[in-house]
C-alpha cells in the first residue's frame, strides 16, 4: 500500500505532501504509518493525528528492522531480568542509528516511555 491510498482508505483526513503519495507503507505503530521514500530509502513516519507530513525515523530499511528486532529482545531480557534499564535500548538502537529517538513526538519516544512506566 502507498501513502496516498493508506491516507485515504483509513479516512485519517489527512493531506499528506503530492511527493510522499507513492511511498510504500512498510509498517504500523500504534500512532503512526512508517514508509519507505524510494528517492533516499529513509524511513518516515505518518502520525494518525499530525498534520500529514512526513517525519524522519531511519536512515533505511535495514535499520528500522534492526530497530525493531532490538527491541523485541530487550523486552524479552526485560523479562528476565526486571533490573535491564530501559536507558539501555536507547543505547542498543544509538549505536546503529540515531535518528528513531531524535524527534521528542516519535513513536521511538512514546514506546520508550511506556517501557520506562512499564505499561509496555
Amino acid at each position: 500500500m502507498h501513502v496516498g491510498s493508506w491516507a485515504a482508505d483509513e479516512d485519517l483526513g489527512l493531506d499528506v505532501p503530492e511527493d510522499c503519495r507513492s511511498w510504500l507503507i512498510v509498517g504500523h505503530f500504534p500512532c503512526a504509518a512508517a514508509a519507505l521514500n524510494p528517492a533516499d530509502d529513509h524511513i518516515y513516519a505518518f502520525s494518525y493525528d499530525g498534520d500529514g507530513k512526513p517525519v524522519l525515523m531511519h536512515r533505511d530499511l535495514e535499520s528500522l528492522v534492526r530497530s525493531l528486532i532490538t527491541l523485541k529482545y530487550f523486552c524479552e531480557e526485560r523479562e528476565e531480568n526486571e533490573d535491564l534499564p530501559p536507558e539501555e535500548l536507547r543505547t542498543r538502537i544509538d549505536s546503529f542509528d540515531r535518528l528513531p529517538f531524535s524527534e521528542e513526538a516519535s513513536e521511538w519516544n512514546r514506546r520508550y516511555e511506556e517501557i520506562v512506566d512499564g505499561i509496555f
